[in-house]
């Protein structure tokens, strides 16, 4: 690059020596009231550059720094002007092909505007955009360069955290295992997600051209409408309810509902948005439970600113084309007004307060936000730092500020802030754990379900290690290993597992989850996605479920009675012991046998039809009736029969029957 600007420099170089002569002649003749103020303008702009909030610098034509203002020292990280001038610009800039770049613009077009990424005294970087334009000295000749700088690295962060944010939802939406659906206001689907589609057994297509109405059993959709309508009026925040829906099949499966409206900036109405679970299998186990006679129910839930000089009064006095631009006035009628006219009268003492402790003690101020009224009455925010100028004499004359609109950078805070908001309200109102973990097994985000769950709060959970603290001693390290097997990528059969987890009671609870893996740009697993069911109460009423099919089988097994049972197609279904001993026939000799079989041949139509008479007539009905046991002896046992109906009590699917030889 020093080459390049070398070459730049011996341009012309015979000509100069020419005018060599002259030139002498024409500075000692100078007059001395002339240089005095061409001074007085360079001490002033020295004063604005010196006090400016941007970053200003200026090199000569090698590209050697001579000049570097304080805000460029503290954005570069350097604390003496010594450390900075007679460096060459390529310590500040990465990218020397960047650099070189800049300079190729400025020698041919004056100018350069555009951003690089910087190099700061400490080697850290940081996104800077810069103006620059080329020097001319009074002998209109380029004697070197200057940069305006703007440290833009937190407006990128605000452009990576929105789209974080909305990729977060996306990945959720798109992956996660809730059905997840956007509704108009006439009830038809706008926009559905796999896991939707997938519950119903219809394509995104096939949905879209569906109201909910057209898949939610019939019994359901007067309440459902009512329940939505109180939403749309405001009564209610959210509408949750549980429904049985209608698949592409004709099949039907429970869901649990949450429903909520999204509106725009100004809230008004757009559209509504449902997260539906699946609990068909909850739903059978509470019938189940409900069969048995059990009492669990329910599972879960140039310069690129504004410029302006003002007198000590606060009259305007000068100001840039983006000073009045940004307020919408021009020229004169700004030199009608003072900083007061166009600032919000909340702002007027705490502006003064600013004057008086800062400005005039020390001659500057912090950077501080403030509002401004623009000619349309429109009022919007700004940051600005402003400085102190005195005259020859030492006294305040006036004051200078570089002013700076944030309106684009307030919103884009406001709507990370609104996502976020709207983020978490969906992953609040859902009834399962939300959890993701970085690659460390920090826990970088838990929903409110799941705190509730823990009983911790989200401060108290979030940052800690998952597995260190939430997971029970002995399980630990089994567990640790399978997540780190799939942040290597070494585990590929992670999307579901089921695990214990303490809470900060000391209790135990049981949960299956969901998993997905969350990946960088680059493709690298950074941590996992996972949604998490409480199934405690679910397994416990299983056990006693089990626990009572155990007790009555060996009350059936061990009774003194027989007892058979045999389905429509009168085939044996079950015998017990006593049964065994009543004919002489093991259990695995009659199962599956015709029940003709056990009657004496001669007595066999006649039972058959004594046996189909009193399962129609009446329950529990007393008949004698032969049997033929394996010994071939005949015996006359008094029957008494019983039917068993499906769930729906409308079927007969099977028959008992107890018996006792009348002998005994």
């Amino acid at each position: 690059m020093r080459k390049k600007l070398a070459m730049k420099k011996n341009i012309g170089k015979s000509d100069k020596k020419q005018k060599k002569s002259a030139e002498k002649k024409s500075i000692s003749g100078k007059n001395i009231k002339t240089q005095r103020k061409s001074e007085e303008e360079i001490i002033s702009g020295n004063e604005f550059f010196e006090s400016s909030i941007t970053a200003n610098c200026t090199s000569d034509i090698n590209g050697i720094v001579n000049y570097a203002n304080p805000e460029f020292l503290k954005m570069w990280g350097y604390t003496t002007k010594e450390e900075v001038t007679g460096k060459p610009l390529s310590v500040f800039v990465r990218n020397e092909q960047i650099l070189d770049l800049i300079i190729m613009s400025l020698n041919t077009a004056g100018k350069w505007k555009g951003s690089y990424i910087a190099i700061k005294k400490d080697g850290s970087s940081f996104i800077s955009e810069c103006s620059a334009s080329s020097m001319i000295n009074e002998k209109d000749e380029h004697n070197g360069y200057q940069f305006s700088n703007i440290d833009i690295t937190t407006h990128k962060k605000i452009d990576d955290n929105l789209h974080e944010s909305e990729e977060r939802f996306r990945k959720i939406f798109d992956e996660g295992p809730l059905g997840m659906v956007f509704v108009n206001e006439s009830f038809k689907f706008i926009k559905v997600n796999p896991a939707f589609c997938k519950m119903t057994g219809y394509s995104e297509e096939e949905l879209l051209n569906l109201t909910f109405k057209d898949i939610t059993h019939p019994d359901f959709i007067k309440d459902n409408i009512k329940g939505v309508k109180k939403l749309y009026r405001s009564e209610i925040s959210v509408f949750k309810t549980e429904k049985i829906y209608v698949k592409k099949n004709k099949e039907f499966f429970w869901g649990n509902v949450t429903v909520t409206e999204v509106l725009n900036k100004v809230g008004d109405f757009l559209h509504y948005f449902s997260m539906i679970e699946n609990i068909t299998e909850r739903k059978n186990a509470e019938i189940a439970l409900q069969t048995s006679e059990k009492k669990y129910r329910k599972l879960l839930e140039s310069i690129l600113d504004g410029f302006i000089l003002t007198d000590m009064t606060g009259k305007l006095l000068e100001h840039n084309e983006a000073y009045r631009k940004m307020l919408g006035y021009n020229r004169e009628e700004l030199s009608r007004l003072t900083y007061l006219d166009i600032t919000p009268e909340k702002w007027h003492d705490f502006e003064k307060k600013i004057v008086n402790e800062q400005i005039i003690p020390r001659g500057y101020s912090d950077i501080y936000e403030k509002e401004y009224i623009r000619k349309d009455g429109t009022i919007f925010p700004v940051e600005l730092r402003t400085f102190l100028i005195k005259n020859e004499n030492g006294e305040n004359e006036a004051m200078g500020a570089i002013v700076r609109e944030i309106t684009e950078r307030k919103l884009a805070e406001e709507e990370i802030k609104r996502e976020k908001n709207i983020t978490q309200n969906y992953l609040d109102i859902a009834e399962v754990i939300f959890l993701v973990l970085d690659e460390n097994m920090k826990v970088k985000l838990i929903n409110k379900k799941g705190c509730d769950i823990l009983g911790y709060s989200e401060n108290e959970i979030k940052g800690k290690n998952w597995f260190d603290n939430f997971i029970p001693r002995g399980d630990r390290n089994r567990i640790k290993d399978s997540f780190g097997k799939i942040i290597s990528g070494e585990n590929k059969k992670y999307e579901n597992s089921e695990n214990k987890i303490i809470t900060k009671s000391g209790d135990e609870k049981i949960i299956s989850w969901h998993n997905t893996i969350v990946k960088d740009d680059t493709g690298k697993i950074k941590g996992t996605l996972s949604s998490g069911f409480d199934e405690t109460e679910r397994k416990r009423a299983e056990e006693e479920l089990a626990e009572t099919r155990n007790h009555l089988e060996n009350i059936i097994n061990h009774t003194n009675v027989s007892i058979i049972v045999w389905n429509m197609d009168y085939k044996i279904t079950r015998v017990n012991y006593a049964f065994e001993h009543l004919t002489g026939y093991k259990t695995t000799e009659v199962i599956g046998m015709e029940l003709r079989l056990l009657f004496p041949k001669k007595a066999k139509n006649i039972s058959i039809k004594e046996i189909t008479g009193t399962q129609v007539s009446a329950k529990n009905k007393s008949v004698e009736i032969p049997i033929r046991c394996k010994s071939g002896d005949e015996k006359i046992v008094l029957w008494n029969f019983a039917t068993i109906y499906s769930k729906d009590g409308k079927d007969i699917i099977a028959i008992v029957a107890q018996g006792q030889d009348i002998k005994e």
